[in-house]
């Protein structure tokens, strides 16, 4: 289990990863973020989890796409302006 500061850590991570690509799906945030040190073992579902907790505070929202089960993300509007999630 992550400790606090291990959460916020990977989600400034996965912040800064929407931040260079705008409209990006889980897989390839885990694998931006994964190429980070210490982040080697990172899981596409720890990923989903942060996501998940981080569009529910409204950092971040889900785009539609093509593909049913393949989930994209943005930056959320309101965190646009700024270019940080908090």
């Amino acid at each position: 289990m992550m400790s606090i500061a291990e959460r916020w850590k990977l989600d400034q991570e996965i912040s800064a990863a929407l931040r260079e690509r705008s409209r990006t799906a889980t897989y390839v945030i885990r694998n931006i973020v994964a190429d980070n040190p210490g982040r080697r073992g990172l899981k596409t579902s720890q990923v989903l989890r942060r996501l998940r907790t981080m569009e529910r505070r409204g950092d971040v929202e889900r785009v539609e796409r093509d593909y049913l089960v393949m989930l994209s993300w943005r930056i959320a509007p309101k965190h646009a302006d700024t270019g940080a999630a908090k």
